[in-house]
């Protein structure tokens, strides 16, 4: 099949993405059970887990659900498999990495076994990164980090390697991508006391938005608001959420032009599934507040994207 067809198959999924709107009505569900009666239309595989279905098994079925719609552009498009699959393992990845933490920081027997079936994954960088970085600083948290900048890495090489169909909104989109990664490094890391060395062997050179020099600069900084002020961003220095969210809602913008206007490239593919994708984060994130009592209004300004 070409890329044109799968460009089709992303553009009939257009009015399938949950609204804004009813991504915030999930959150005053008053229980699990409502708010899978509220998503059995765009979830219905919810419906076969019984009635009173635990949060694993909600998360494991809308995780595999997207698995498997990534899998269907991959069989339309196999040329972009490697780039299309990424998505798979960023929903996986987080788990993952606290595998891997816990065979190396308790030098546990499961070691080879896990580091095998990582593998099967397509894991074997964000593996060898891994473990270089924890011999060197002994620091867990570094490893989710490693694995996040594997996966934009290989990104970035992907998108250079495939010629035809990628645009300047794919390029733009990829920059984002990295300078929400290295934003998240210097602030969360500066915020954790992470050692300031191991912070800038994390970054990631060429974003759109911030320099790699000036990254440097802000992880010098005595701490957090210091840090963000050297970013160009002082005004949002006691919240800090509400500037993720401006970042968050540029790279969102960014993947609507990829989707909407009419791009006939693979642009329109990425741009449809990592909005899926951003559904799929915040709909687990409602399912597991709502399990934990947390009301609406902390669930949409703590935890949604």
């Amino acid at each position: 099949m070409s890329i044109s067809y799968a460009v089709v198959k992303a553009a009939a999924r257009k009015g399938q993405l949950l609204p804004e709107q009813q991504i915030l009505d999930l959150t005053s569900s008053k229980d699990l059970k409502e708010l899978i009666n509220k998503l059995k239309d765009r979830y219905p595989s919810l419906l076969t887990l019984g009635p009173v279905p635990s949060v694993e098994a909600i998360e494991k079925t809308i995780f595999e659900a997207f698995c498997g719609e990534v899998e269907e552009f991959v069989e339309m498009f196999p040329k972009a498999g490697k780039i299309l699959r990424l998505f798979e393992q960023e929903i996986d990845e987080e788990k993952n990495a606290k595998e891997l933490i816990e065979v190396l920081t308790e030098r546990k027997k499961e070691y080879v076994e896990l580091v095998s079936r990582l593998r099967q994954k397509g894991y074997d960088e964000e593996i060898k990164e891994s473990e270089r970085i924890f011999q060197k600083y002994g620091i867990p948290s570094l490893v989710i980090s490693a694995f996040a900048k594997c996966r934009l890495l290989k990104l970035r090489k992907f998108l250079k390697g495939y010629k035809a169909g990628v645009s300047e909104v794919l390029a733009e989109y990829v920059g984002l991508k990295v300078d929400e990664f290295n934003f998240n490094t210097v602030i969360r890391g500066i915020k954790n006391n992470i050692r300031r060395d191991a912070l800038e062997e994390l970054l990631i050179p060429d974003g759109r938005r911030f320099g790699y020099a000036l990254l440097k600069e802000a992880i010098k900084a005595p701490d957090v608001k210091k840090a963000v002020a050297t970013l160009g961003y002082g005004a949002y220095q006691d919240d800090l959420r509400s500037l993720e969210r401006v970042l968050e809602r540029e790279v969102r913008r960014i993947l609507t032009r990829a989707y909407y206007n009419g791009y006939t490239n693979l642009a329109a593919v990425i741009g449809y599934l990592e909005l899926k994708k951003i559904e799929v984060m915040n709909v687990v994130r409602i399912v597991k507040c709502i399990s934990r009592g947390i009301e609406s209004k902390r669930i949409v300004s703590e935890f949604l994207f």
